[in-house]
């Protein structure tokens, strides 16, 4: 009995109960055609598949330029390290290093920072670069200058456009240069402009890198100058799902990184309750489903954490008890009449259930962050930190916590 219903589904019943939309609208045909052969059983295993690509995705990012730009200390801040992790790169390792040194990130070890060695001088000669560092294993190249680009960047520059690769300048230590700007008597926009300005004077004895972008950004401090814009540019040069992959391990440094993250999870919502829904019992399989998804939002907006000293008003503070209660309300929900007799009247209403509870609960997770966000500012201000200043110090409430799994 079940099969035959199953075979009757067609696209004209998925359009009226399921509504295509943004989330699973490109894989209609796909889902369709595994429904009529192969069952709910086949659907969700591609629809799990299609969910978690981005996690077997592998991602080499190179991180050329010479010596103390400024290369080691983006390493550890873009993976959310510091000198007391194992996975901490030092800083001057260039100098002595003859090969590449890949730093893998602490949350996703597909995606991978390599620091390559310095190029151009007795020690590493452009032939010997070219052997040791195989341009093409890399999916873009963020070539560190300081303070201006040399002659060896603009021949790396020349070799990469050759090979098809993508990439940029990156100019670390503005906040340096941001600190020191008012005892010239300038602002902080003033001195950006300036830096930027003779990049701009050193590239145009250089015709060949004339028209490559640049970005300016803090040593340590991810929330100072274009790192926004490096992101955004990271996100046009690498393919979709390599980028999901970064996106993912990126810590909560602007809006612009939760609202990349925000509609990653959104995007998914109806693939995601669709698998939950032909899964066939929301208390086994897709009990695990819905428990992945809702760690993953917890980590994403980066409220997995037990804070000193607590935030008020959070609509989900986490902890264990919180996220059983949240699938105990998705169980709670789920409809479990006719389950036999109509399987599609089964399916859509589960499917409708999930979209809601995934929606209702990433909106408000977001929010979520936005509190823990003000509350963690103001607690700077009191002890007089300047909101955008750079890294805390050890005694400030903002690094006081516990990152905590299940």
């Amino acid at each position: 009995m079940e099969v035959s219903v199953i075979i009757e589904v067609s696209a004209e019943t998925l359009d009226d109960e399921i509504p295509m939309d943004i989330g699973l609208g490109s894989i209609k045909n796909e889902v369709l055609k595994m429904l009529q052969t192969g069952g709910p059983k086949a659907v969700v295993e591609y629809l799990q598949m299609t969910t978690a690509s981005w996690k077997s995705a592998t991602v080499k990012i190179a991180v050329a330029g010479k010596s103390k730009a400024g290369k080691s200390s983006f390493i550890n801040a873009i993976r959310g390290v510091d000198h007391t992790d194992e996975a901490f790169a030092k800083e001057g390792r260039g100098e002595k290093s003859l090969d590449v040194q890949e730093y893998r990130h602490t949350k996703n070890k597909r995606i991978i920072y390599c620091d390559l060695p310095g190029y151009g001088n007795i020690s590493m000669t452009r032939k010997t670069f070219l052997e040791k560092v195989q341009l093409l294993e890399y999916d873009i190249f963020l070539i560190f200058v300081y303070p201006v680009p040399s002659e060896d960047d603009a021949w790396l520059v020349a070799q990469l456009m050759e090979a098809d690769r993508g990439f940029c300048f990156v100019r670390a230590k503005i906040d340096q240069d941001m600190k020191n700007a008012p005892k010239m008597g300038k602002t902080e926009k003033d001195v950006l402009v300036e830096i930027r300005e003779k990049v701009s004077s050193a590239v145009k004895v250089m015709p060949a890198i004339e028209d490559v972008e640049l970005f300016l950004i803090s040593k340590k401090n991810l929330s100072i100058g274009e790192m926004d814009e490096l992101i955004a540019f990271i996100e046009m040069k690498i393919p979709k799902l390599k980028f999901e992959a970064v996106l993912l391990t990126l810590t909560a440094f602007s809006n612009q990184v939760i609202e990349k993250k925000y509609q990653f999870f959104k995007d998914r919502i109806s693939s995601l309750s669709l698998a939950i829904a032909l899964d066939g019992d929301i208390k086994y399989h897709g009990y695990f489903l819905a428990y992945s998804e809702i760690m993953m939002y917890f980590e994403a907006f980066e409220l997995n954490a037990i804070f000193d000293p607590e935030i008020p008003n959070l609509t989900h503070p986490f902890s264990e008890s919180c996220i059983y209660k949240l699938l105990d309300s998705l169980r709670e929900k789920v409809p479990g009449v006719f389950k036999q007799i109509v399987p599609i009247y089964n399916w859509v209403a589960t499917y409708r259930v999930c979209k809601r509870f995934f929606t209702q609960l990433l909106d408000e997770l977001k929010m979520d962050y936005c509190k823990m966000m003000k509350f963690f500012k103001k607690q700077r201000e009191n002890i007089g930190i300047s909101p955008d200043g750079d890294i805390c110090p050890s005694d400030c409430p903002c690094v006081k916590i516990k990152q905590i799994t299940f």
